[in-house]
């Protein structure tokens, strides 16, 4: 009888491992087809965190468009320029500034230009700690998720985000991925002597190695970031960039704050030069 069950148990233990891994490739194969399906062998994410200012902005202003906020205006000039797309990710409140009683009146502009402009969660505040189990961490992200609903509408929101600080211990996403909107991706740290997220050493080290990583057991896709847009010098930004052109896919990001739209331009310029398609990661993965 004991016998019976061990061997029972051991047919199990293989049958889930044999499903995860069905599981596994599958979402790498699906992702693979979507590449090879869009002809995209080269592919650039540019993302810009800790944003608040606009939304402070729209308060503050009685624009007729959000294109007359001067960091949308450039970020258009560049989409129209050379095709560059971007993903904001956003504090719920931070530095004395808060995204509520943002008027909702731009919110049909926002999802008109959802193609190429994304916004997603970054913290609830700049003194939000995702690293440690957090009770609050589900309702500061719904909070935040119905918020931004109102001012940029659903289809402006996307489920791949960098966290602050790139904290997020597993309770915790299973807490947040009890809300309607889920998580789905994560962008990691440009250096490898950051831990990412909940990952191990072993599947840190392979994330920064290959560029990618697929949690399989949470359904959660990781990607490398590549460059910190702080850390490229004014003065040679295209031979610096050259390190990067064998690289097939490039994460790339900056801040809200120290938004530098001269060296931005030079690299969406450089992305253009080197044959890079911009595209926004989840469209190389289910959001489901």
């Amino acid at each position: 009888m004991k016998k019976k069950i061990k061997i029972t148990l051991i047919l199990l233990t293989f049958l889930l491992f044999l499903g995860y891994n069905v599981q596994k490739s599958y979402k790498i194969e699906q992702r693979k087809s979507y590449i090879e399906s869009h002809d995209i062998h080269k592919f650039a994410h540019i993302s810009i965190d800790d944003t608040i200012n606009i939304f402070d902005d729209l308060k503050k202003s009685h624009y007729k468009s959000i294109f007359e906020n001067k960091t949308l205006k450039r970020l258009k000039y560049m989409h129209d320029k050379y095709g560059a797309i971007f993903t904001m990710y956003v504090f719920y409140e931070f530095n004395g500034k808060t995204i509520e009683n943002t008027p909702t009146q731009y919110k049909e502009e926002f999802e008109s230009n959802s193609d190429w402009l994304k916004f997603g969660f970054h913290a609830y505040s700049d003194k939000s700690f995702y690293g440690k189990d957090n009770p609050n961490i589900s309702d500061e992200y719904n909070k935040f998720i119905e918020e931004m609903k109102e001012i940029v509408g659903e289809k402006s929101l996307t489920g791949v985000i960098r966290l602050d600080r790139f904290e997020l211990s597993e309770n915790n996403l299973n807490s947040i991925n009890k809300n309607d909107f889920k998580i789905v991706g994560l962008l990691g740290a440009d250096t490898n002597n950051r831990k990412d997220y909940y990952l191990t050493v072993q599947e840190n080290d392979f994330l920064f190695k290959y560029d990618y990583y697929y949690d399989y057991k949470n359904n959660i896709f990781f990607y490398n970031t590549d460059i910190r847009i702080e850390n490229i010098s004014l003065f040679s930004i295209k031979q610096e960039l050259n390190h990067y052109k064998n690289d097939n896919n490039l994460i790339i990001f900056t801040h809200e704050w120290n938004l530098n739209y001269y060296k931005l331009n030079k690299i969406c310029e450089w992305l253009n030069e080197q044959y890079y398609k911009y595209e926004f990661p989840y469209k190389l993965e289910s959001e489901k």
